[in-house]
């Protein structure tokens, strides 16, 4: 917070702005770094609203692979449902099931990344203009604010000017892409470690899981008492690539 010449204890409501009208950041006392915080904001307006989002998935976290589940002829994300009674995913597309997946994908999640040191991923956006835009648009809602408000023509010319500069700047950002980077920061446990700590809590589980595992892809195999363990491949975050099961390869009953 910052609030020229006011000598007092209180604080005041303005921030440090540089000379376009945009907020300085102290990154030294900052809770998060101005990357994370850009990376936060365009999570949050990318959101879909929970009504234009399928019934299946507007709880993302509440089953332990929801999202993850990829049908592998269709290309599309398989939703959550019951199939004879059990747990299971389905294409809402070519209609493929797949029944009592979470502990497949878990053991084999823990079988290729268990003994791993668990990276945690962090979105990062840099440079790119489009990354300020949220920042633009709130201090242009400001600058309007002020300029209704006010009956003195020399501030008015001031804060025009100022809105003027900044839909320079806006349209500048507008045709600048952000640099997007997922950066790695390692922890002091293994995913192992990390899955039994999280016990019973699906929420903390999942987000080991997502620290590792970037889809699972289903493809339509043989029906029969075992699953068939050769429908599923993994793409994992850590670069360890799709998995190719072995030759001999038996499931365990559903």
């Amino acid at each position: 917070a910052y609030t020229p010449g006011n000598a007092g204890k209180s604080r005041g409501s303005e921030v440090l702005r540089d000379d376009d009208g945009l907020p300085v950041v102290d990154e030294s006392v900052a809770i998060m770094t101005v990357p994370e915080w850009r990376a936060l904001v365009r999570r949050l307006d990318e959101r879909d609203s929970a009504q234009s989002r399928p019934r299946a998935l507007r709880a993302k976290t509440s089953a332990l692979l929801s999202g993850l589940v990829w049908c592998g002829h269709c290309d599309v994300r398989m939703y959550r449902g019951t199939t004879a009674g059990r747990h299971a995913y389905y294409c809402p597309r070519c209609h493929q099931t797949a029944s009592n997946l979470d502990r497949y994908v878990v053991a084999e999640f823990l079988r290729v990344n268990g003994d791993s040191q668990r990276l945690t991923q962090v979105e990062e956006i840099h440079e790119g203009g489009a990354a300020v835009l949220p920042e633009i648009e709130h201090r242009l809602a400001e600058l309007g604010d002020q300029l209704r408000l006010t009956d003195d023509d020399n501030e008015a010319e001031r804060l025009a000017a100022a809105m003027s500069n900044l839909r320079r700047i806006r349209r500048e950002a507008r045709a600048k892409a952000p640099v997007v980077r997922l950066v790695e920061h390692g922890t002091t446990e293994t995913y192992a470690a990390a899955w039994t700590a999280a016990g019973d809590d699906v929420q903390a589980r999942r987000a080991v899981l997502n620290d590792a595992l970037a889809r699972v892809t289903v493809r339509k195999g043989k029906v029969g008492r075992y699953f068939d363990l050769s429908r599923l491949s993994y793409e994992w975050r850590r670069g360890a690539g799709p998995w190719e099961p072995p030759e001999e390869q038996f499931g365990t009953p559903e």
